[in-house]
C-alpha cells in the first residue's frame, strides 16, 4: 500500500483538497472533501490534509464478478481501486473466511459453494464436493440451510442443461428469499436464462451465447427489476473462433 493510502487508513479525519469529484454525471471543479471517520463531511478543522493535485476522486469500485483465488486476488483488486468484489464461488468455508475482512485489502462478498446438480457441466469440470450437489427440491432445501449456517452473503445457482431442473431452481430461489438472501444465477444460454427468470433470480450473470436476448426477455428483466451482469468481454472471448 502506498503512503497516502496508509495515511487514509490510519487517520480518522482527512481533508482531501484540490480534488475533482466525479458525481456520476460530470467531473466537478477542484474542491475539498472531508472524510470524518466513516462519514463524508464538510468541516476540515483538525483534519489531516492531503493534496490531490487536481486528480479525480472516485468512490471505491465494485467488481460484480470475480473468482477468488487467494490473497493475491485481493491485492490485485486493491491496486486498481476495487474496494468490493463479488465472488462467484469459493469453498471450503475455511478458505473463504481467511480472506474476509483483510486490513487494507479489497472486501469480498461470496456465496460459498455454488448450487449445481450431479451430471451438470460444472460438476464435471470443477471439483464440487459430492455432498453439496443439488439433485432435487429436497436437496435444495438442505443446501440453502447449509449456506445460511456458513454465513454466506448471497446464493449462487448454476442454471444449465443438463443441470438443476425448474422445480429445483424454484426451491433454491424461494428458500434463499425466505432467508432474506439474494440469488445470483449463472446462465450462458437462452434456455437456462429463461429458467433463471422463471425461478425469480435477482441477478443473472453472463449472457446467452446461442442467440441474442429477445425483446420479451429483456422487457421482463426490466419489469421485474432483475439485474444483469453480462460479463460481455468474457462472453466475447468464449464465443470468438480460435
Amino acid at each position: 500500500m502506498d503512503t497516502k493510502s496508509e495515511t487514509l487508513r490510519k487517520t480518522k479525519k482527512i481533508a482531501l483538497i484540490n480534488v475533482r469529484v466525479f458525481d456520476g454525471q460530470v467531473i466537478r471543479e477542484p474542491s475539498t472533501v472531508v472524510i470524518d471517520g466513516e462519514l463524508i463531511g464538510a468541516n476540515s478543522e483538525g483534519a489531516q490534509v492531503i493534496d490531490g493535485n487536481g486528480g479525480i476522486l472516485l468512490p471505491g469500485l465494485i467488481d460484480a464478478h470475480i473468482h477468488l483465488e487467494n490473497e493475491d486476488t485481493l491485492r490485485q483488486m486493491s491496486k486498481f481501486g476495487i474496494t468490493t468484489g463479488l465472488d462467484m464461488a469459493t469453498w471450503p468455508p475455511s478458505k473463504l473466511n481467511i480472506l474476509r475482512n483483510r486490513v487494507a485489502m479489497t472486501d469480498i462478498r461470496s456465496p460459498g459453494v455454488a448450487a449445481t446438480s450431479p451430471g451438470s457441466l460444472h460438476s464435471c469440470l470443477l471439483p464440487f464436493p459430492a455432498d453439496e450437489l443439488v439433485a432435487n427440491p429436497d436437496d435444495a432445501k438442505s443446501y440453502i440451510a447449509k449456506r445460511i449456517a456458513e454465513g454466506v452473503d448471497y446464493i449462487k445457482v448454476v442454471c444449465d442443461v443438463p443441470g438443476p431442473d425448474q422445480a429445483t431452481l424454484n426451491v433454491l430461489v424461494n428458500e434463499a428469499h425466505r432467508h432474506k438472501k439474494l440469488v445470483i444465477a449463472h446462465a450462458s444460454a437462452s434456455v437456462p436464462f429463461a429458467m433463471a427468470q422463471d425461478a425469480g433470480a435477482d441477478v443473472i450473470t453472463h449472457a446467452p451465447c446461442d442467440r441474442a436476448l429477445d425483446h420479451e426477455a429483456a422487457s421482463r428483466m426490466v419489469a421485474e427489476k432483475r439485474i444483469a451482469a453480462p460479463t460481455l468481454a468474457m462472453m466475447e472471448a468464449v464465443t470468438k473462433p480460435s
